[in-house]
């Protein structure tokens, strides 16, 4: 089943660290798991600014993938 990414309509928080919607500091794979939560099942991150890693303004597979991108490419 296809997802369409969700738009971000909460209030803009400051992006201290793109990606990391644990807000816990750094970007790893809790960060995925949360996104992914988000868009199955709308269970909010702890930072849904920061879940929008790619900044296009929508939570989706692309934050994914830019997430992965920063873990595995260092």
């Amino acid at each position: 089943m296809a997802s369409e990414g969700r738009a971000l309509t909460s209030a803009p928080e400051l992006k201290a660290m793109p990606g990391d919607a644990t807000n816990d500091g750094t970007v790893d794979i809790l960060d995925l798991v949360s996104i992914i939560d988000y868009i199955v099942s709308s269970t909010s991150p702890a930072s849904l600014a920061n879940a929008d890693a790619n900044g296009d303004g929508e939570v989706d597979i692309l934050d994914l993938v830019w997430i992965i991108d920063r873990i595995v490419g260092g």
